[in-house]
């Protein structure tokens, strides 16, 4: 039988897999799983020892490397989000849990690193826009629809951009973040967020533009979430202008 020692350095030190530690010594994995288990040693769950066998090379990656079209992404982010739905609550509220505690696990540093990151992807997005306002105008553009993004069309309001704009249809698309519904910066910030809308709203009117509101307020962004958003969003233009403001609500 194999003693603790050799067990400890060919499966911690050496990050030997059960299976590789089994064909060497000519048994079975549950013979050594047993060993382990037996010796106290802790054996790695399944996304450790995942990562673990793309690290030493003994498993190529399935994805990296490959690039998917629109379509299959779409696709997999549908099946996705159907099983999500229709994940028992307690299953939805565990992977949560577990989300949660590897953030708090973090150290001081690297969730400091992480917001850091958080802080320059915002940056970008309002110089190059967000994931989501890039992903509508994807579709937008594959639709046959001209874009304009970050528009000025208000003479002599410079400073008045709106986010998506089709010049032909004269219809503005605005991506409404969380600062737009709630206190993220405090009470007077949100009064003042949702004056300047309704100033805004008022002025395109004015000038004959039609107006949709996305209503985006998730954390975190699917393809699922995104193609429905952007589904709404094509089904709102092809309306045409009404002179209106409409709204597109994610209520899945």
């Amino acid at each position: 039988m194999w003693t603790k020692e050799w067990l400890q350095n060919e499966y911690e030190t050496q990050n030997k897999s059960l299976n590789q530690i089994a064909q060497e010594q000519k048994t079975y994995v549950n013979k050594i799983k047993r060993c382990l288990k037996n010796y106290g040693i802790t054996i790695r769950g399944f996304s450790e020892a995942q990562k673990n066998a793309l690290k030493t090379g003994r498993v190529n990656h399935p994805t990296k490397g490959k690039n998917r079209d629109q379509k299959t992404k779409d696709k997999i982010s549908k099946n996705v989000a159907i099983s999500h739905k229709n994940m028992p609550k307690e299953q939805r509220d565990s992977i949560n849990k577990k989300l949660s505690d590897i953030w708090e696990d973090k150290t001081e540093y690297n969730k400091k690193k992480m917001i850091s990151l958080a802080a320059k992807g915002l940056r970008k997005s309002s110089q190059f826009g967000s994931k989501l306002e890039r992903y509508i105008i994807f579709d937008l553009q594959k639709a046959g629809y001209d874009v304009d993004f970050h528009a000025h069309v208000i003479p002599n309001k410079e400073k008045m951009e709106v986010d998506i704009f089709l010049p032909k249809e004269k219809i503005a698309i605005e991506i409404d973040g969380p600062s737009h519904y709630w206190p993220v910066h405090g009470e007077e910030k949100l009064e003042r967020r949702k004056k300047a809308d309704q100033e805004k709203n008022g002025l395109l009117l004015s000038h004959g533009y039609g107006i949709i509101r996305v209503q985006n307020l998730k954390k975190t962004m699917s393809q699922d979430y995104m193609r429905r958003m952007s589904e709404k969003v094509i089904a709102k233009v092809q309306l045409g202008n009404k002179n209106e403001v409409l709204e597109v609500i994610d209520e899945a």
